[in-house]
């Protein structure tokens, strides 16, 4: 009941968007292991953190603000349902 109230309704968005962020991470530090054909090291690693950025802010920033936003609005109010 605990984990339901309290982390479900904000986590269902929150935990898969810190997921991809590791993820986007970790190909960073990928890049300086796999370069493809035609590209240094550096230019990968450039590229590597050019869509990291690109993914930031298009796709993570606006998420982890919708997760807070559900985590100031709603999640109150099933805390308050579930615990009367």
């Amino acid at each position: 009941m605990f984990l339901l109230a309290y982390v479900l309704p904000h986590g269902i968005i929150e935990l898969p968007t810190f997921l991809f962020s590791t993820a986007l991470g970790l190909r960073i530090g990928a890049s300086v292991f796999s370069t493809p054909d035609g590209f240094s090291v550096g230019q990968n690693m450039l590229w590597a953190v050019a869509n990291y950025l690109k993914a930031w802010l298009l796709v993570l920033v606006p998420l982890v603000l919708i997760a807070a936003l559900v985590e100031g609005f709603i999640t109150p109010l099933v805390v308050m349902a579930l615990y009367p």
